[in-house]
């Protein structure tokens, strides 16, 4: 077995995977290997066969202080008393179906941080992330690949947390086209707006009000699964719509969307 360290979001991770399994996943993590002292522990192996009551195509929950993850491909949990995980993960798509459990893993682990992993794509422009949503094939990986003159965080899960009294857009080596994916940013910035995105023929924004900008950030969560939360996700999208104005983005398959934020949101984003 060989150990991998990484960092998303601030989270450090010890990975334990079979020798050859670690240069697969090091391929994908390379840009968020830590030094730092790791927080959780999460042993991976390939296996014939995985022990499930019933096949799902994704499932998680909280049972004894053990967040459970399990799908046809892979079954693991972390303990979030001891901060010792593992995961079974099948030989067929087996570097996919690591990956995708580390997604939920994360996405879980931030939301216990009093954050967000949102489905989203997020750009940095003059130090200051703005984060672009939508549903699937609603332009965010359109948005990220016309955007070669700033930084592309991830075209696909953007980490959100609490910095300093402000939120802040974290990268993270998750991506959905491999057309846009570059090496990752494994580095935070202060979020200057929010964009519902809205394939038009005209480009345009329309600021949204505070109670209707959480309503649309809570569509856009990676995962959710208990009561507890539940009310994480409904706390943190709340504050979030509080502290970052939140627009419809109209826009066109070009990157005249930027002159239009440039115009409309960038100059208040450098003052706060």
């Amino acid at each position: 077995m060989t150990a991998l360290n990484i960092e998303i979001a601030d989270i450090s991770m010890r990975l334990i995977l079979e020798e050859g399994f670690c240069q697969e996943a090091e391929s994908v993590a390379r840009w968020f290997k830590s030094e730092k002292s790791a927080e959780y522990t999460l042993r991976a192996s390939i296996v014939e066969d995985i022990a499930q009551d019933k096949p799902c195509s994704e499932e998680l929950s909280v049972q004894d202080d053990r967040l459970m993850i399990n799908s046809n491909e892979y079954s693991g949990y972390m303990d979030l008393r001891t901060m010792q995980g593992r995961v079974d993960i099948l030989p067929a798509w087996a570097l996919a179906a690591f990956v995708n459990f580390l997604k939920n893993l994360y996405s879980a682990l931030i939301l216990f941080a009093e954050g967000l992993m949102l489905h989203a794509a997020a750009v940095v422009k003059d130090d200051v992330a703005y984060i672009f949503f939508a549903p699937s094939g609603g332009g965010k990986s359109t948005v990220a690949g016309l955007s070669d003159n700033y930084t592309v965080l991830t075209d696909e899960l953007v980490a959100v947390r609490r910095a300093n009294g402000s939120f802040n857009a974290y990268g993270t080596p998750f991506w959905g086209s491999k057309r846009n994916q570059r090496r990752g940013i494994n580095s935070s910035f202060k979020i200057g707006g929010l964009f519902k995105l809205v394939k038009d023929n005209e480009v345009y924004l329309k600021r949204l009000p505070e109670s209707l900008a959480a309503a649309e950030i809570l569509t856009v969560p990676q995962c959710y699964y208990d009561l507890e939360s539940v009310a994480k996700l409904l706390n943190s999208c709340s504050d979030l719509s509080r502290a970052v104005p939140c627009y419809e983005l109209h826009f066109l398959p070009d990157s005249s969307f930027w002159r239009c934020i440039d115009g409309h949101v960038s100059h208040m984003a450098q003052k706060v």
